[in-house]
């Protein structure tokens, strides 16, 4: 039945081109072409152009003592032109101090304090890599 169920969504086949040859390992970087471009015309749309210029400028800074001394966390406001006009939004940001450049994790939440329960902040920053 799940076969069937597959068969009638009429799904294209992941390595078969859109003229019908067959896709081999060489080849998957035109297929994988082909697929994007399918996903972008079909169900997500396309990305759109870079801004012209991104800034960001610091609304918040917490105590110099946040995570006990561990880190910097602040509040960026990080703004940039769209073509119906200018952006902004609020970016938290988590920095362990001590570590030279560290990797960061970027934890996307629709909610508005982090870190909360659900962000493994402290886990981070012990570990040597910032959250934003």
């Amino acid at each position: 039945m799940l076969l069937e169920d597959l068969k009638k969504r009429e799904l294209p086949q992941l390595t078969v081109f859109n003229d019908g040859t067959q896709c081999t390992p060489e080849s998957w970087p035109k297929r994988r072409e082909e697929l994007l471009t399918l996903l972008q015309e079909n169900i997500y749309g396309y990305t759109p152009a870079p801004p012209k210029k991104v800034t960001g400028k610091v609304i918040k800074k917490t105590p110099p003592h946040a995570f006990a001394g561990k880190a910097i966390h602040e509040t960026v406001e990080v703004s940039f032109d769209t073509p119906y006009g200018d952006f902004s939004f609020p970016l938290q940001v988590i920095v362990p101090v001590n570590v030279p450049k560290p990797p960061v994790f970027l934890h996307i939440a629709f909610r508005p304090d982090i870190p909360d329960k659900y962000t493994p902040a402290e886990e981070l920053i012990d570990n040597g890599f910032a959250l934003a």
